[in-house]
């Protein structure tokens, strides 16, 4: 059918920029609204329609996704819905697709972040970022199914990226399950009995999920890509195709049954639970029902031998699933299975060792349990609000109980030196002398020799809100209660720099670059600078989308991450703060971040009281770790110069010690 020329209709409040997409009955644009924000607005012309009653269900579909868009997170955000029945179009408002390139949305550039784009640009998906779309995707459909909807059209081309999360879109399709279907759905994702029910949506998503992983058309499922046994993602990679093979089933009794059903699965996967394994005296039936070739099969079988030998050489996605089964086993108090998942992975000489931060972390936390099994309580947990880490990794100064400062050996956790006073640790400097500050707006620095003894008093503004310290002891920046910022040489110590940095504006966020080359801060509103610590100018100014609860640089001082109130973690090149990714965390954003020494990795803190490690290389998460018992949410994270010891305090006042290389085979 032809379509007509594409008109940009008058929609209230928002003025329609580019033509970013046209369907059959309606068109896609660009929009922005009245306070600056870019959406996607969608409008359905009535002249498209053979009926009004088929045009009309397009407004039925849009009623049914009201009801749930807003309150579920994994759904698209449906923001408004509009009929002008003079002029013959309905229209709807959504949230708008990030921009594919990575960045900002610039209109006359903009290309919409689909997934069909995405596989356009990259080709094929890793097994790991597929299982992180699919759990979203999967999430959404439960979602929808769990209150009688289906979608009813599941196709990479309706399936954008908002702020990183894969959701689904053309939701005007979404109707009730009873419902008489308005699509036929689409050649090769639409099931053999046709779309309009639970199992038909997941039939529709498993061939998405077959198509982003395998690299394949879908119509070539269920054949395997070529040299996949050779691939050193392949466990994952038969992993996941256990799920797709049952989701594509011809069917639909073998299916999962619903998105709920697909959804346990591949949650069950990420946590390191093999779908293979709980099938295995059935694979041969299953092949068979879902016609794979013999050749196919003969090569599955021969690789389980294969793959069991090479166990202590799995790539790093085998990696990745040992740290989430030892989290997993940790969350469920079995200390033994932890350690055992992380003895697999323990790499054979010459063989490169993939181990990093988070292993040490998972292992140290195992073999306090077990000792604690034995031999009754072993100090992991200390009743204190706040903390920092000696650059040796061999102390920690806290404050409290009560007003005291106290040193404890990060070891025991028993005190070494105390002293009476308010102050608040930020650091060790160079002499391990310890940096701390009072709101009353003095900055004190404490020798610990024959006990802590207050040797330097230096005074600030209005008072100090926040103090951070360079990583290597030679700089520290502190923000004063009228948005003054001072930056300090450590050495003397010398103020450097006396800056206006938010005038009139309370600065909530603070940090300073491992070797002090950079400061950040941020203010209430949002406003992100960063200062150039040697000459003291500012470098950057840009407003955040959300409120910052936490900054921390990278090591080499090129990037910034951000931890957003809207769950996101962003990334920023330095020193204008372009974005360079986003990642979407927890829903009610991270309270703090820190980056391990050598920058490989991203530590976040979360508000149960875990922590979710991030592989910087290609932003994927590697493992989330628990902290204990207690879900109280981290407050703040602190490396040991050397790397060694990572300390974690929680908003309950407890304080948490990895020792990352003590006790490890």
């Amino acid at each position: 059918m032809s379509l007509p020329p594409a008109v940009p209709p008058a929609i209230p409040d928002y003025q329609l920029l580019v033509l970013i997409g046209r369907g059959s009955y309606g068109d896609v644009w660009l929009a922005r609204g009245i306070t600056g924000a870019h959406r996607a607005i969608k409008v359905i012309w009535r002249s498209r329609f053979q009926d009004a009653q088929t045009y009309l269900s397009e407004l039925s579909g849009l009623r049914h996704f009201a009801a749930i868009s807003l309150i579920e997170a994994g759904q698209l955000a449906l923001l408004h819905v509009g009929h002008n029945e003079t002029e013959g179009y309905l229209y709807y408002v959504m949230e708008a697709a990030d921009d594919a390139s990575g960045g900002l949305i610039e209109p006359a550039t903009y290309v919409p972040h689909t997934l069909t784009e995405a596989l356009r640009r990259r080709g094929r998906i890793s097994p790991a970022q597929t299982l992180a779309i699919a759990a979203s995707l999967a999430n959404a459909l439960a979602g929808l199914h769990a209150r009688g909807l289906v979608h009813r059209d599941i196709k990479p081309s309706n399936i954008i990226f908002v702020a990183g999360t894969a959701k689904l879109a053309d939701i005007g399709t979404v109707g009730a399950i009873t419902a008489e279907p308005t699509v036929a759905g689409t050649p090769g994702y639409a099931p053999p009995e046709g779309p309009g029910t639970t199992a038909a949506d997941v039939f529709s998503l498993g061939k998405v999920i077959y198509e982003i992983v395998m690299g394949l058309d879908r119509r070539h499922f269920p054949r395997l890509p070529d040299g996949f046994e050779t691939r050193p993602d392949r466990v994952l990679l038969l992993e996941l195709n256990e799920i797709i093979v049952r989701a594509c089933d011809p069917s639909p009794a073998r299916r999962h049954p619903d998105g709920s059903s697909l959804l346990d699965e591949i949650r069950g996967l990420k946590a390191g639970r093999s779908v293979r394994q709980k099938r295995r005296r059935r694979q041969t039936l299953w092949t068979s029902a879902l016609g794979l070739t013999a050749t196919a099969v003969l090569v599955v079988a021969n690789l389980i031998p294969y793959l069991v030998r090479e166990r202590r050489r799995q790539p790093r996605e085998d990696y990745h699933n040992a740290l989430n089964r030892a989290a997993l086993a940790l969350e469920l108090n079995n200390p033994a299975r932890a350690r055992e998942e992380l003895l697999a992975v323990r790499p054979t000489p010459p063989a490169a060792d993939p181990r990093g931060f988070e292993w040490y972390a998972l292992w140290n936390d195992a073999v306090v349990r077990i000792r604690s099994a034995r031999a009754g309580p072993v100090p992991a947990m200390v009743r204190r609000p706040a903390l920092s880490v000696s650059r040796d990794g061999s102390r920690l100064a806290v404050i409290g109980p009560g007003p005291s400062l106290r040193l404890v050996s990060a070891g025991s956790l028993l005190p070494v030196a105390a002293v009476e006073t308010g102050a608040e640790p930020a650091g060790f400097l160079q002499d391990d002398s310890v940096l701390a500050w009072s709101e009353a707006g003095t900055i004190h620095i404490w020798r610990n020799a024959e006990g802590l003894r207050d040797v330097a008093r230096l005074g600030m503004g209005r008072g100090v809100r926040l103090l951070t310290l360079a990583v290597d002891g030679s700089l520290f920046a502190a923000a004063g209660a009228d948005g003054d910022l001072e930056i300090w040489d450590a050495l003397g110590p010398t103020l450097r720099h006396a800056i206006r940095a938010h005038p009139d504006r309370r600065i909530t966020g603070l940090a300073v670059s491992q070797r002090g080359e950079l400061v950040a801060t941020v203010d209430e509103d949002g406003r992100l600078r960063t200062w150039n610590a040697v000459t003291g100018v500012r470098q950057s100014d840009v407003l955040s989308p959300a409120k910052v609860h936490a900054l921390a640089f990278g090591p080499d001082a090129a990037h910034l991450a951000l931890a957003l109130e809207s769950g996101l973690l962003e990334l920023r090149r330095t020193p204008g703060l372009e974005m360079v990714h986003r990642v979407r965390g927890g829903e009610s954003g991270f309270p703090a971040l820190a980056f391990d020494p050598n920058g490989r990795r991203l530590i976040a803190g979360e508000a149960t009281g875990g922590l979710i490690v991030y592989d910087t290389t290609d932003w994927s998460e590697v493992v989330r770790i628990p902290t204990g018992g207690t879900r109280s949410p981290i407050q703040s994270l602190s490396f040991s110069g050397n790397g060694q010891i990572l300390a974690a305090q929680l908003a309950d006042s407890s304080l948490t010690v990895w020792m990352l290389t003590r006790d490890t085979p």
